[in-house]
């Protein structure tokens, strides 16, 4: 009777051994994610901010087209741009912290995939709300400007 109870105390050790290891290497796994996320995110949005306030300045290049359809324009095409960044992102992510991510495949990949898709989707949500703000400001100049012709 004893040797149960013995061993019912060994099982519950090991089940408590076991899901401190995988809590360990999930803190870990999201620290090596949140650390990548945290220094490349900011980089990469202000880079494309800026690619999206440099192409706002071509808007005057074409006269034969009204400077507000190509801004429209540009900006079509860095929302366009924008639909591919959550790819290209976790390409990225898998290439440089890709050992972490395949010690999630013994378990809760599908947890960390969200985790990432929802870091990555708050991203491109606010890029979306200041590249529409910058188009914005754009056709407010645009508005008062004198019309040509």
């Amino acid at each position: 009777m004893f040797k149960f109870f013995a061993r019912r105390r060994e099982e519950k050790q090991r089940q408590k051994a076991a899901y401190q290891l995988g809590y360990d290497a999930s803190t870990r796994i999201i620290t090596a994610v949140d650390g990548y996320l945290d220094s490349r995110l900011p980089e990469l949005s202000r880079n494309l901010l800026a690619v999206l306030s440099e192409r706002f300045t071509t808007i005057y290049d074409q006269p034969e087209h009204e400077p507000e359809l190509l801004a429209r324009i540009e900006w079509k095409i860095f929302d366009e741009h924008l639909d591919t960044f959550p790819d290209r992102v976790k390409q990225e992510l898998q290439q440089n912290i890709g050992n972490w991510l395949d010690l999630a495949d013994f378990g809760g990949r599908e947890l960390v995939d969200v985790y990432i898709q929802n870091r990555i989707d708050g991203v491109v949500n606010e890029l979306k709300l200041l590249s529409l703000s910058m188009l914005g400001e754009v056709i407010d100049v645009l508005e008062k400007e004198p019309k040509k012709g």
